[in-house]
């Protein structure tokens, strides 16, 4: 079992122009193939396309608008959406 509390991991801050603010409170190599991170994203920034490694993601949108982008496949999600991305699968 790992036990955490939201607010006290370190925040981490993608190396992109707009890109979001991040805190992982569950790592990949702590529990087999499945991360959990809470992200903010500011007003207008985003991410390039990438891939999440060996991580399993669900995406739980809580606000605002996102646009999520997978391959030609766009898909816009409203708060209370949840996205599942499997290993390999790559997005922005």
């Amino acid at each position: 079992m790992y036990l955490t509390r939201i607010g006290t991991t370190p925040l981490r801050r993608a190396p992109v122009p707009g890109g979001p603010t991040m805190e992982v409170l569950v790592a990949a190599e702590t529990s087999g193939n499945i991360a959990m991170v809470q992200v903010w994203i500011p007003p207008g920034g985003g991410l390039p396309e990438h891939d999440h490694g060996p991580s399993e993601i669900v995406l739980v949108h809580v606000s605002g608008s996102i646009e999520l982008h997978q391959g030609d496949q766009q898909h816009r999600l409203a708060p209370g959406a949840v996205a599942h991305l499997a290993t390999g699968d790559a997005s922005a």
